[in-house]
């Protein structure tokens, strides 16, 4: 139809006819007025369904979030934990040896070579404790070696000195009969040239006033 600024419109006529008479009624309404109010209802449904949907997302959202927040927390104090237990692993396999064997290096120190670390852990401190017990045993070796020696020459020494006793003892000392004499002084002197010498030296009186 043609409305009345010549504008097509879509419009919907119902034609019923007058009984006993020759009269026509039609019954016209523009399609587009018809359904307004349904469009509008629409609009308001969709809108209330789009504000409904849009508070359910955002709802969702904020779970969501607060979800993955509690994950992260729950991710964060995982890893704060496996941290604790690699420092606690770490303090047991690599520090804790490395304290034994700084005990051992101290009682070392004040003369225990006796002392052994266990050769535990890393491989780097397993070397080194094998290493420390091999040098406390050749310490120990080095140390009893050193008392043998010293006390051969401690032997040997006590014998050069009752060797030197007796040679000092076999020189004429302040009594002999030839230093009572006031005619003359005698002076005498033997020094080794090591501990023990092979030299000996006497004076005495002979008949006829001599020396």
């Amino acid at each position: 139809f043609l409305d009345r600024d010549n504008r097509g419109r879509r419009k919907y006529m119902v034609l019923r006819q007058v009984p006993d008479t020759p009269f026509i009624v039609a019954a016209v309404v523009n399609i587009e007025d018809f359904f307004l109010p349904v469009q509008r209802e629409i609009g308001s449904g969709g809108q209330q369904a789009r504000a409904a949907m849009t508070a359910r997302l955002a709802a969702g959202a904020d779970a969501e979030r607060a979800r993955m927040a509690s994950w992260v927390f729950a991710a964060g104090a995982f890893a704060m934990a496996a941290a604790v237990l690699l420092a606690f692993w770490l303090a047991r396999h690599v520090a804790r040896p490395l304290d034994r064997l700084r005990e051992g290096v101290i009682r070392l120190g004040r003369g225990d070579f006796s002392v052994e670390v266990p050769e535990k852990g890393s491989t780097e401190a397993r070397d080194l404790a094998q290493a420390f017990n091999r040098l406390g045993g050749e310490l120990a070796e080095h140390t009893a070696r050193l008392a043998g020696e010293a006390a051969a020459r401690e032997a040997l020494d006590s014998e050069i000195r009752i060797a030197r006793r007796i040679q000092e003892d076999m020189l004429p000392g302040a009594a002999s009969p030839c230093l009572a004499r006031s005619e003359y002084e005698l002076y005498g002197a033997n020094r080794e040239a090591r501990e023990v010498g092979g030299d000996f030296y006497d004076f005495f009186p002979l008949a006829g006033d001599r020396l």
